[in-house]
């Protein structure tokens, strides 16, 4: 549940991968159901896999990205076997709406982007640090403790004068260090961290505004012109298909009636 969200909200951030042990032939119209507009960059299916004594296995290494910048979401561990760090393991989602882990997806979403925005150097010491942790609570808990350190620095920083860059308030109180120098980021082109600061928002606040307004912008693109690339790409599919047939026919009407010169 949240899927669509999940993807469309974390294509900000991420060069987005569905990776599945389904074959091409059944997962493929699941995929083209479940990411029409092709937010997803990269489908990899069964074919993609290593198999080894009765086991499908998603190899990272196999993908040619540096593995300090990659995570897989999978719901068997199995799965991710070869690359346990860079592993989230959930637990598999068994339809009932009701279920607690129905929210799991969605849940993430605060952490991967907080991970996807911040420079990260090794996403897989990120997820080390919450090893045997329910990640969003344990994400939420960092945050309440470093909104609480914010808010008492950003006073003791505003009774100084002169005064002083609040640049210096972003710090490591979620336990995920950054790339130096993010405090003098401009977000939105016009408004910096900074400034950011100065009203009383954390620069993780400043990314997750800057990040729905840019999802809304999404949505609002694919509500206005998403029934229009959607036939436009039917379009372009039925033509190359056309095209394919019309070679393949050449081909065929070629070898049947072009064989070459008869043997003496």
């Amino acid at each position: 549940p949240g899927v669509d969200y999940f993807l469309r909200y974390l294509s900000q951030y991420y060069e987005l991968v569905i990776f599945t042990s389904v074959s091409f032939q059944s997962a493929d119209p699941i995929i083209r159901k479940l990411d029409p507009f092709h937010i997803v960059m990269w489908p990899l299916f069964r074919e993609a896999t290593r198999y080894e004594k009765g086991e499908y296995i998603k190899d990272l290494s196999y993908l040619n990205r540096p593995l300090s910048k990659t995570i897989v979401i999978d719901t068997n561990a199995t799965h991710a076997k070869l690359q346990p760090e860079n592993a989230i393991i959930l637990p598999k989602w068994k339809g009932d709406p009701k279920d607690p882990h129905a929210k799991d997806l969605v849940s993430l979403i605060p952490f991967l982007e907080y991970v996807g925005s911040m420079g990260i150097e090794d996403t897989r010491k990120v997820l080390e640090s919450f090893k045997d942790k329910d990640i969003p609570a344990e994400f939420a808990a960092r945050e309440a403790k470093a909104r609480e350190a914010f808010n008492k620095q950003l006073a003791e920083e505003k009774a100084k004068r002169p005064k002083r860059s609040l640049g210096s308030l972003f710090g490591n109180a979620l336990g995920i260090k950054a790339q130096p120098g993010m405090g003098s980021l401009t977000l939105d082109g016009e408004t910096s961290a900074a400034q950011g600061f100065e009203e009383g928002k954390m620069l993780s606040d400043q990314i997750r505004e800057r990040g729905q307004r840019e999802y809304e912008r999404m949505e609002k693109e694919i509500r206005e012109n998403g029934a229009k690339w959607l036939a436009e790409m039917a379009a372009e599919e039925k033509k190359a298909q056309e095209e394919g047939m019309k070679s393949m026919r050449a081909g065929l009407m070629g070898g049947w009636f072009g064989g070459g010169q008869p043997k003496a």
